[in-house]
């Protein structure tokens, strides 16, 4: 049958170069880091040298005292002796159809489980992580490169549940077909793990062999983990005259950026002295204690992390839309949201520094700057003093279960919203532990007798719900959030990322002001909807942050500059080209780094280049969904669409519920006239990814294509119900209902 106009653009449009087919690869995987100063710079912050938590015992020992006990001490050691925390006498645990043995010989412990072919094998235990609520050990895998075991020691005490082995991940069925098996990339220690665990990291990938020559200078987070290496340190010390040097030797320094906090009459506290730019102590507890994406090895203590490493927005499937934590995702960005960092807090305001545990217990924490009179009381708690409704974490820190026994608090300090889970689906403090089994509507109703009906502005959540969700209202809301300098800064990062998905003048308007906020967040954020703008508002917006003072807005631009028409050629583009290499080539060891090399050496005419990446991403793992869509497309542009179509079917024998691959194999039988088995694929597609709008737009554009109108109109009159923001199905409805019977 001869294809509609509409038809022939809109496969155009999801088949085509660039099109989306093509996937971005990004998986975020704890690791840190951070750098931003020239080169040069960050030379001179590495000339010093590390010297050890040992000589800083010497002149520290309060601070080493505490230090030894926490879980930054802790969060790495060798498997001897009393850092064992496991049964290893003979002990058993299945899961998966598996039993895993553990074993002692002598000192040495010893983990029968099943290996990469599913198959048992025995491995030595050469370290252990962490310490409390559960430890979890490591074994070498040749290379170079450490595995953490998926079966870890609850560390808890036996009334808590805990002196048990257990299984870590959510459910007790992944195999070794699961791209989450143990002895893959996601439990690489070299990948994902080590940077938080030891001291001064170097991952030391070789991609020539496909080994590691990791190092590091100590087992665990020591002291010169956040202060950075002390050699220039211990001279300042032996110096007569020490009082030049604020930093006392270090690159930068921590301690100042708490500071004293004033009443001054009021019931919240206010930081005598405001906390002075380029504070390093937040970023550099985010090295950690965020989710986030390595991008550069070479650390520079006075680099923010921006710098080093690409922080997570408040993605789908990461948080809520309110911001509320969802997956593992630590304290950064959670933190960010908050009033508290609006307002001056850092993290050692609440923690101490060393042992890492709250300055007091219980609500003397929150009295430091949150007058007990105004906020202790039953008038404020609406709870029995000394209930648990009265702590204050019950209700503005909410607790999450990571890892089946890791209870972690929500650091965005939010007032409870009832409301906002009735309305948005999101978790809700009053019934999350308290009152479970109430559900939000009744919290939502006890509010309002408790407190009244408190006039609140929209909270910036219901726009991100509306942008995840297609909503009708959803452009025109996150342009509100966008534009409201009120809001936090990650938020309004978010939105911009969601305002991709309604281009429009308004939105590109709103993106050119964005590349311009001071926040890097928000200038990250606002590149890929400039890279549908006009070539004169592209250049005039992205030109500049080529040379932008943060590593991940350069990355970021240059990946979209590449390769675009009228696109830069002169130096700053040669050189962000070369930054882009460089950072993509010190992550050669996960599929998702080799996946985005691979798309920059495309947008740049290389195509040979691209696909040997696409290739060796498949290599490193076999079921990254998007090296498959990826090379798929770029054998399609080469004429070799009977290979992509192999390869698709390749990788669905790995990930046979991939909605992007069904998809993608789909459209490249509708290239091939194979349109019934187009049509089944179309079909799993969207029953895999209901919430995905495009998987119904496209299989209906497949079904009109053959004929079957009254089909497409069915499916595209439900999906413009569904999605009433998504502009193909819309288009496509209004085009197909017009035409003649």
């Amino acid at each position: 049958m001869k294809r509609s106009a509409h038809v022939a653009a809109a496969l155009g449009l999801l088949a085509g170069a660039g099109g989306l087919a093509v996937l971005a690869a990004r998986q975020i995987e704890p690791s840190p880091g951070a750098t931003t100063q020239p080169r040069a710079a960050a030379v001179e912050a590495t000339a010093a040298t590390f010297v050890g938590a040992d000589r800083c015992a010497d002149c520290h020992a309060d601070e080493t005292r505490a230090w030894r006990g926490s879980d930054h001490a802790n969060a790495m050691a060798r498997a001897e002796g009393a850092s064992v925390a496991g049964d290893f006498e003979d002990r058993s645990f299945a899961y998966a159809g598996t039993t895993t043995t553990f074993r002692r010989r002598g000192e040495r412990r010893e983990v029968t489980t099943d290996g990469a072919d599913g198959g048992l094998a025995t491995f030595p235990v050469d370290f252990t992580l962490g310490a409390r609520p559960l430890q979890q050990y490591l074994v070498p895998f040749g290379g170079g490169r450490w595995q953490a075991l998926p079966v870890a020691w609850d560390t808890r005490s036996r009334e808590d549940g805990g002196r048990r082995w257990f299984s870590v991940y959510a459910n007790d069925t992944t195999t070794s077909r699961d791209a989450l098996h143990w002895t893959g990339p996601s439990q690489n220690w070299n990948a994902a793990c080590a940077e938080c665990h030891v001291t001064s990291f170097q991952k030391n990938y070789r991609a020539a062999n496909r080994t590691y020559e990791t190092a590091y200078s100590e087992l665990g987070v020591s002291c010169e983990a956040c202060h950075g290496p002390g050699s220039r340190h211990l001279a300042w010390a032996a110096r007569s005259d020490r009082t030049r040097d604020e930093a006392a030797g270090f690159a930068v320094r921590l301690g100042g950026d708490t500071f004293a906090w004033s009443f001054d009459g009021k019931a919240i506290a206010s930081r005598v002295e405001p906390l002075r730019a380029g504070a390093a102590q937040v970023e550099t507890c985010a090295r950690c204690h965020s989710r986030r994406t390595p991008i550069w090895s070479e650390l520079d203590p006075r680099a923010p992390l921006a710098d080093s490493h690409r922080a997570a927005l408040l993605e789908e499937g990461l948080y809520f839309p309110d911001g509320q934590i969802e997956e593992e995702v630590y304290e950064y960005a959670s933190f960010l949201q908050s009033k508290m960092h609006g307002r001056g807090v850092v993290c050692t305001n609440c923690h101490d520094p060393h042992s890492g545990a709250t300055r007091q217990d219980g609500n003397g924490l929150c009295h430091s700057c949150h007058a007990p009179a105004a906020f202790d009381t039953p008038a404020h708690t609406k709870h029995r003093a000394g209930s648990p409704g009265s702590r204050c974490v019950e209700c503005h820190m909410p607790a999450r279960i990571y890892m089946r026994v890791d209870a972690r608090r929500d650091h965005s300090l939010r007032v409870p919203r009832p409301d906002l889970a009735v309305e948005l689906g999101v978790p809700d403090a009053c019934t999350a532990a308290c009152h479970s089994g109430k559900g939000a509507a009744w919290s939502a109703r006890a509010a309002r007798q408790l407190y009244g009906a408190p006039r609140r502005p929209r909270h910036w959540g219901t726009a991100i719900a509306a942008g995840r969700r297609f909503a009708a209202d959803a452009q025109a809301s996150l342009v509100d959030v966008v534009r409201d300098a009120s809001t936090p800064a990650i938020a309004r990062a978010t939105a911009l990322e969601l305002l991709a998905r309604y281009p429009a003048p308004a939105t590109i308007a709103e993106a050119e002001r964005g590349a311009r906020d001071p926040d890097p967040l928000v200038r990250r954020a606002a590149i890929p909807l400039l890279e549908g703008a006009p070539e004169a508002t592209r250049r005039r917006a992205l030109d500049p942050l080529l040379v932008d003072a943060r590593r991940t807005v350069r990355l970021a631009a240059v990946s979209a500059l590449a390769g675009e028409r009228g696109a830069p050629t002169g130096a700053p583009m040669a050189r962000a080209i070369e930054e882009a290499r460089a950072s993509f080539a010190e992550s050669a060891d996960r599929a998702d780094a080799r996946v985005d090399l691979a798309n920059l050496e495309r947008r740049l005419g290389r195509r040979d280049a691209a696909e040997r990446e696409l290739r060796a991403a498949l290599e490193l793992q076999p079921t990254f969904v998007p090296a498959y869509v990826n090379l798929a497309d770029l054998l399609r542009e080469a004429g070799r669409d009977d290979e992509g179509r192999a390869l698709l079917e390749r990788g669905l024998a790995l990930a046979p519920d991939s909605a992007a691959l069904h998809r993608a194999l789909g459209l490249a039988l509708v290239r091939g006239r194979r349109t019934r088995e187009a049509l089944d694929h179309l079909a799993k597609s969207s029953a895999l990814a209901p919430e995905d709008p495009a998987g119904a737009y496209v299989w209906a554009v497949a079904l009109h294509d053959t004929g079957d109108r009254a089909g497409a109109l069915r499916l595209l009159t439900d999906a413009a119900r569904r999605f009433p923001a998504h502009e193909p199905t819309r288009a496509a409805l209004a085009a197909y209902a017009g035409e003649r019977r």
